[in-house]
């Protein structure tokens, strides 16, 4: 026993149906029934086109959140004249052992 074929859908008329049925003031199972269309099959491809037409649109909304700190600069010259530049925040521990080293 075979089973019967589903008919296939012609994508450009779907979505030509969908942007019909969203100016239409009835609902999704009255247009369907109208049609002549399965509502599962309707609302299927309304998802997936509304997926398709907001891909790559979402874009992440992230504030980067840099904490307040002031930005000291040091350069310590060593007797030796190694010259150290720090360039960046650095922390206080670990300063007072570079300027300690001799």
């Amino acid at each position: 026993m075979e089973h019967p074929k589903r008919p296939r859908h012609n994508v450009a008329a779907l979505q030509d149906l969908i942007t019909e049925w969203a100016q239409s003031n009835i609902s999704q199972k009255q247009f369907c029934e109208a049609k002549n269309i399965p509502l599962s099959v309707f609302s299927y491809w309304r998802k997936k086109f509304i997926r398709q037409s907001t891909q790559g649109q979402h874009q992440p909304r992230f504030t980067a959140i840099v904490p307040e700190k002031q930005v000291w600069n040091f350069e310590i010259t060593y007797p030796n004249g190694v010259r150290l530049n720090t360039g960046t925040c650095i922390d206080h521990a670990l300063l007072h052992k570079l300027i300690n080293l001799w």
